[in-house]
């Protein structure tokens, strides 16, 4: 299981659907945030407090690309097909 499948399909499946998204954020802003280990070996994530939502978007440079998508199918979550595509920013 890859990290991404991992994440969407047993952290989140109550939700229905899940995205798994790539996007470039300037260095001078993610390096204020801590990358805590979660969840296994092989998973990093940044960890954005609420209050600095805003802030942290507003570094964000380029376009958020669509990797993956996950959706509840009767009692599993499924990998959708169709990932990879440019979402317009914000």
């Amino acid at each position: 299981m890859t990290p991404r499948t991992e994440v969407t399909t047993r952290w989140r499946p109550a939700s229905g659907v899940g995205y798994v998204t790539r996007f470039d954020v300037q260095t001078s802003c993610l390096d204020r945030f801590e990358v805590p280990q979660v969840g296994g070996r092989t998973i990093l994530e940044y960890w954005i407090p609420a209050e600095q939502l805003e802030e942290f978007n507003d570094h964000i440079v380029g376009q958020i690309v669509e990797v993956a998508r996950f959706e509840r199918v009767g009692g599993n979550v499924v990998e959708i097909p169709g990932g990879e595509t440019d979402s317009a920013k914000r």
